[in-house]
């Protein structure tokens, strides 16, 4: 599966729709920090031979650019640990507990002070 995955991600996200995810995702994210929620990222673990990909690197700096570290804190669960994945991107599924696990925990640990 990984192959398929790297044949689908030689180039960046369509610019156009990409854009439209990024807005609606604002919009959403907004949605949520109205009601007091304080929004989080995390980079989920993915197989080291797609973080490379130009299709992620175009992602992860479109988000950045989007959604500055500053004002949404990033959370390092993952840095370290490898994972098994089914397909390059989706966790296995003990692995995917193993992840929650470490979320949860993070989370927990998080000073939301500014």
């Amino acid at each position: 599966m990984i192959p398929i995955q790297l044949q689908l991600m030689p180039a960046p996200p369509e610019p156009i729709a990409f854009a439209a995810n990024l807005e609606h995702l604002a919009a959403l994210i907004e949605q949520l920090e109205a009601k007091g929620v304080a929004v989080k990222f995390i980079e989920m673990p993915t197989d080291p031979s797609l973080v490379g990909s130009v299709y992620a690197q175009a992602t992860l700096i479109a988000l950045q650019d989007r959604f500055p570290p500053e004002r949404y804190p990033r959370l390092a669960i993952f840095n370290d640990a490898v994972y098994q994945t089914m397909d390059g991107l989706h966790l296995a599924p003990h692995d995917a507990i193993l992840a929650a696990h470490a979320i949860r925990d993070a989370l927990a640990r998080f000073d939301p002070a500014p």
